[in-house]
């Protein structure tokens, strides 16, 4: 085992130097194959360093999240990196996490941390909640007005919580964040059973 480890990291330098090689040989810079979510997400800061304009903060935690999910959920930043208040604060989050997986044995799992991070989940949970409950309504008044839901939907947020919604539906957010049908089912479900009631 030990020697078949060997020969892959052996082959691994191997593969590096002959990109570097070719690279200076043809004067273009060396593409590598990001090897974890902590590299994609650092590849895709880069690139938007050297495009300009910047998209919303937003939109960068939105993606590096998605790209890093597990390694951030792995040293218990996936809160704190989706809750960067500056791109500085985000990539400082993302050199954090990348110096805990470079040095495995400098990171210690915090129980504490753990909790409060379930905890910020839990509520967050609840006011995504709070949202899908309120378009339901919408999309109901929406329908009754005869109005496209554009036209009723507005921004909302649970007084004293974490989370701002714009006036775009809340199944928009990133999936996986709270198991729930999409308004547009829930439209249906609602139209059929005025129908009934209609019918009786």
């Amino acid at each position: 085992v030990a020697q078949r480890k060997s020969l892959r990291q052996e082959r691994k330098r191997l593969k590096i130097e002959n990109s570097t090689e070719d690279s200076e040989s043809t004067g273009k810079k060396a593409t590598l194959t990001p090897q974890d979510g902590l590299e994609k997400a650092r590849l895709y800061l880069q690139s938007v360093a050297r495009y300009p304009p910047s998209p919303p903060l937003s939109t960068l935690i939105f993606h590096c999240r998605r790209m890093a999910k597990a390694e951030l959920t792995a040293f218990q930043l996936l809160e704190d990196f989706a809750q960067s208040t500056s791109l500085e604060v985000l990539e400082a989050t993302l050199t954090k996490a990348e110096v805990f997986r470079d040095k495995p044995n400098s990171f210690v799992a915090s129980k504490e941390k753990e909790e409060r991070d379930r905890e910020v989940r839990t509520k967050q949970a609840y006011e995504i909640e709070c949202r899908r409950k309120y378009e339901q309504r919408m999309a109901r008044k929406a329908e009754r007005l005869g109005l496209p839901l554009s036209e009723v939907m507005k921004g909302s947020a649970v007084p004293g919580g974490s989370l701002s919604f714009g006036s775009d539906p809340s199944w928009l957010m990133e999936k996986g964040d709270v198991e729930e049908e999409p308004v547009a089912k829930v439209e249906g479900k609602g139209k059929n059973k005025r129908s009934r009631q209609s019918s009786r």
